[in-house]
């Protein structure tokens, strides 16, 4: 499903405002998608008071389920969200960001980042996915496009983001690492690799 469908529909309020997704899932961060402001503007309006945790808590910046960081925002906004990204303790669980949460920002517990929209490059799609499972956990990136968004019309953007999005025939990747000049790949399972992979895994935890 789409993020704004999902944000905006009653099945993803419930999900959003349920007890086993406030206390166990991780944070997300959406990167620089164009739909990124109208997402925030759903999000506070379908949830109101409910966007805080738990639901009696005060309405300040620690206790919401989610938050949004871009390049205006004041550098102590910033440094809030951070702090909370790190907290094992914080009740923060999505980020709606653009590239203002850029390289450097080393957080371990992110565990998924979901792309509304692909960047210019493959490398910057790598580093940007690259910000979840830095404390070496399995983590996954998710890419939503349409044609508009891979358009070679569209100013900037490289042959190879276009070749990616389209790839369906191999490994996701391998076509990454390769773009990138890394050929000498392990792959010890094949269904936590890519999408690809998991449909051609024949393992018992993919048969059975």
């Amino acid at each position: 499903m789409h993020p704004e469908a999902f944000l905006s529909c009653k099945e993803g309020m419930e999900l959003l405002q349920s007890k086993p997704y406030q206390e166990s899932v991780q944070s997300i961060i959406v990167d620089e998608g164009s739909l990124y402001f109208r997402m925030v503007r759903t999000s506070t309006q379908h949830l109101g008071k409910e966007q805080y945790y738990p639901l009696d808590a005060e309405a300040i910046p620690e206790n919401r389920l989610f938050a949004q960081f871009h390049s205006p925002q004041t550098n102590a906004m910033k440094n809030q969200i951070l702090t909370e990204l790190s907290s094992p303790l914080s009740k923060l669980r999505v980020v709606f960001a653009t590239v203002a949460l850029g390289m450097g920002i080393d957080i371990p517990c992110i565990r998924h980042v979901i792309h509304v929209g692909p960047p210019h490059t493959i490398r910057e799609y790598f580093q940007e996915t690259g910000r979840a499972g830095r404390d070496r956990k399995q983590s996954t990136a998710v890419l939503y496009y349409n044609k508009r968004d891979i358009a070679m019309s569209r100013p900037g953007i490289s042959d190879s983001i276009c070749e990616y999005c389209k790839l369906e025939d191999s490994c996701l990747r391998m076509f990454l690492l390769g773009c990138l000049d890394v050929h000498d790949v392990m792959k010890d399972n094949p269904h936590v690799c890519c999408s690809y992979c998991k449909m051609q895994c024949k393992c018992s935890e993919c048969t059975t």
